[in-house]
């Protein structure tokens, strides 16, 4: 089966390269592209009767469906092109992370793209995060895109713990490079202190750097087997999500890729959790790879009426066998 690539937009410049590297995508490897639009519901306040709040409601929703719709048919013409003729386009009513991350998983896709550009502070909070929200609920792989990205990245760095989650992130960043790219494998250690002390305990310091270089050396064995790609280990000191920002720079980083543990939906929504800071701080795109069990909270969010109808959900015996949308789009 061919799995689609869902890529999200509400018609708005901050989409602009997820649409470009969607269309990249779909072109190189053969695969269909749904786009997806979400409406969020409108909030009334005020002393409205039930009666009279249901139909401004009803009236209001209807003219920001159809402004919508004519957004992004406008964006995907001057954005996409022809190609993008080809395309189902659909959209859906609802909080919009969650839509979208249920949207994905009925579709069976392979992968949801959607824009993003970093933000801080006040500006992140007002933004929404939308981006960082659907990673933190999907468990379909997301590609989160910068406006200006005009094709697929050619240096890829990949946060690597040593877990099957990074070894699956580092196999997808893998299979969304261009031919004779860079794949950067990155390991940060974080140094503890003798609480007695205060010094680092210099046995186990040469001792972990050791494991860590035999095991991020093993990894890029593997991993230039796999692809025309040159690979390349990176084993540094401190704070990961810092460090592996600072090496992006550094190396002039298109995509920065990690695994997301999956300790729970809850504890996915960890502020402090490394593909979370990496997805809000990095200035290129970010792609996070979720575990590829479905967490029982997304099973609850509730259903949104597509246009046109999306198919059933899965059933528990099709959600059982949904690992194999997160076999890598190349190898």
């Amino acid at each position: 089966m061919n799995r689609a690539i869902v890529v999200a937009t509400d018609g708005r410049a901050e989409a602009a390269g997820a649409l470009r590297v969607a269309q990249a995508l779909a072109q190189r490897d053969g695969r269909p592209v749904v786009v997806l639009s979400v409406l969020e519901p409108l909030a009334l306040y005020g002393a409205l009767s039930p009666d009279v709040a249901s139909d401004y409601r009803a009236e209001a929703e209807a003219g920001s469906r159809e402004a919508l719709r004519a957004r992004v048919e406008a964006q995907l013409a001057a954005v996409a092109g022809g190609p993008a003729a080809g395309w189902e386009v659909h959209q859906g009513v609802g909080r919009t992370a969650p839509t979208i991350a249920s949207f994905a998983h009925e579709q069976h896709a392979a992968l949801i793209v959607l824009g993003h550009a970093p933000r801080h502070g006040v500006e992140r909070w007002v933004a929404g995060e939308t981006a960082v929200r659907v990673m933190q609920m999907a468990h379909v792989p997301v590609l989160a895109v910068p406006p200006e990205a005009q094709a697929l990245p050619r240096r890829a760095l990949v946060a690597v713990d040593f877990s099957e989650f990074s070894r699956q992130a580092a196999l997808w960043a893998l299979g969304l490079l261009e031919p004779d790219g860079e794949l950067h494998l990155a390991h940060a250690l974080s140094l503890p202190v003798d609480p007695l002390s205060g010094a680092l305990g210099s046995d186990w310091l040469a001792a972990t750097r050791a494991s860590a270089h035999k095991q991020l050396d093993e990894l890029c064995a593997a991993l230039r087997g796999s692809r025309r790609v040159h690979v390349q280990p990176h084993l540094r000191l401190g704070d990961a999500a810092a460090t592996l920002l600072d090496l992006a720079d550094e190396l002039g980083i298109e995509l920065l890729a990690a695994g997301s543990h999956g300790r729970g939906f809850f504890g996915r929504l960890l502020l402090g959790s490394t593909s979370t800071r990496l997805a809000r701080a990095a200035r290129c795109a970010v792609l996070v790879v979720p575990p590829p069990t479905l967490p029982e909270e997304l099973r609850q969010v509730p259903r949104d009426e597509y246009e046109p109808p999306a198919a059933e959900p899965p059933s528990d015996e099709a959600v059982g066998n949904y690992p194999p949308s997160h076999e890598p789009l190349r190898r």
